[in-house]
């Protein structure tokens, strides 16, 4: 049995004090050896158990263990240790962009895909922000830069983030690990496995972790924008025959968000809000403007925002070791995401001026089917065959609250209502299908030849309606109009 418990502190300025002046070579040994183990790692990112000094593409690569080291539990935290890989959060839990060598899809539109695949267990992700917690259990995480679409059954034209997390193994074992930090930071991981019988494995592993607001709100005094996570995924592994493997994985994790209370960005320039008539009209109603320097980690809100996600999926995975030495594999997939901001802070003011909500529901299947050659033979290759389809909902609502007329100015005679509100309501299905494969010709031990080719179909249809409340203000209705545009494709 292989037992484990490990306790950290993450980023925290009080621990690196009391250490004093040996922590530099402490630190410094450490890194040494973390970047040794990933210079050393295997990777699948060709789809084929490989050294990185072997695979015939960029590709950068760490070890679960260097996750672990360094106190990486998220995907945001992963571009600190990965050169050219960059991740953006906007201000919500789904809304974060994966960039590679400074190119990825910008825009916060939900129904667009990102151009970086990110794929779990060799299950396409359907979107990158709700994974911000699933770097837990991790065997490697590779990043491929450039585009993989001969190799991966959802095309990426600009990379891949490759992660695969631990399977189960017939050896008992179990972990535990601790960590403190910043703003009361508190995270706890841990995991359990081994052999059910002499053809079953399994492992389940779970998280958790919650952290304080970085930011102080000065209409009430609270700390915002702080945010908990949990999690659990279970993984059997089924050998009924040396020359079959099957693996089955479920998952499900939360994300819940005190977030995102906005801050005034320059509010005294002159296309800032604290105009002069602004802030005497803050300050006879009792709630005077305060905030007037951006980036300080406060905020003035009367509203403060709360965001939940919901991620969850499943996967069964079977890999036949065929007689002449070529493997057949089929990957059958489900997974889906729930994101709903139930309040959103919509103004950044200490002004009830406007209140919303947003409410996004996506989930997804996809069935690949694959064969791939020996590596070591003169010609090798892999071929598949991909289908894929998703389901997503999004509603958003906004409404004028009672010092709304203080934010938007009316003309003479036109002033906001309170209650004036619109409702956004979007629905989208995609069906794809795609053949993609690629060979190598072994010229040589030191030369190679690789061509790879792909044909994708992809089907959108879309639903769109935009509508006001009956009995809006003429005001509103200026800027929020019905728009029953119906289908789209």
């Amino acid at each position: 049995m292989t037992a484990r418990i490990r306790f950290g502190a993450l980023a925290s300025t009080s621990l690196a004090a009391l250490l004093g002046a040996g922590a530099p070579l402490e630190a410094t040994a450490q890194e040494a050896q973390l970047e040794t183990r990933r210079d050393t790692i295997v990777v699948t990112a060709s789809k084929r158990t490989e050294d990185i000094q072997d695979v015939a593409m960029s590709v950068s690569a760490v070890s679960g263990d260097y996750l672990e080291e360094a106190g990486i539990a998220n995907v945001a935290e992963l571009a600190k240790s990965i050169p050219s890989l960059s991740i953006t959060q906007s201000n919500n839990n789904r809304n974060s962009t994966v960039f590679i060598r400074g190119i990825g899809t910008s825009g916060t539109n939900p129904g667009i895909e990102q151009s970086v695949g990110i794929f779990i267990d060799g299950v396409y992700i359907i979107a990158a922000g709700p994974i911000q917690g699933n770097l837990q259990d991790v065997n490697a995480v590779e990043v491929l830069r450039g585009p993989q679409g001969t190799l991966y059954g959802r095309n990426t034209p600009v990379g891949a983030v490759n992660i695969t997390t631990r399977a189960p193994t017939q050896t008992a074992e179990k972990g535990l690990t601790i960590g403190l930090g910043d703003y009361s930071e508190k995270r706890i991981s841990g995991f359990i496995g081994g052999g059910l019988s002499d053809t079953l494995a399994g492992r389940v592993s779970a998280w958790y972790s919650d952290r304080d607001g970085y930011e102080t709100n000065l209409y009430d005094g609270d700390d915002v924008n702080g945010q908990s996570q949990m999690g659990v995924r279970g993984r059997l592994q089924w050998k009924p025959s040396d020359t079959l493997t099957a693996d089955f994985i479920g998952y499900m994790s939360r994300i819940d968000a005190n977030c995102c209370t906005a801050d005034q960005i320059n509010p005294t320039a002159s296309t800032g809000i604290a105009t002069s008539g602004f802030l005497a009209a803050a300050t006879a109603i009792g709630r005077p403007f305060r905030n007037f320097t951006s980036g300080d980690h406060v905020v003035d809100d009367d509203y403060e925002g709360d965001n939940v996600t919901d991620v969850y999926g499943a996967s069964a995975s079977f890999n036949w070791d065929l007689e002449n030495g070529h493997t057949l594999t089929s990957i059958t997939a489900y997974n889906g995401y729930k994101d709903d901001i139930r309040k959103l802070a919509a103004d950044g003011l200490p002004q009830a001026t406007a209140t919303g909500s947003q409410s996004l529901r996506s989930e997804g299947w996809s069935e690949e089917i694959r064969i791939a050659s020996p590596v070591d033979q003169t010609i090798s290759y892999l071929a598949g065959v991909y289908l894929f389809s998703q389901s997503l909902t999004y509603t958003t609502s906004l409404t004028i609250a009672e010092h709304g007329n203080r934010k938007f100015p009316p003309a003479p005679g036109r002033a906001l209502l309170v209650g004036d509100n619109s409702t956004f309501f979007y629905s989208q299905k995609t069906q794809s299908a795609a053949l993609f494969g690629q060979a190598t010709w072994n010229v040589t031990d030191d030369l190679r030849l690789t061509a790879g080719a792909r044909y994708s179909s992809d089907d959108k249809d879309g639903f769109l309606v935009s509508r006001v409340k009956a009995g809006s203000s003429p005001a509103f209705l200026t800027v929020f109009q019905n728009n029953p545009v119906g289908a789209l494709s």
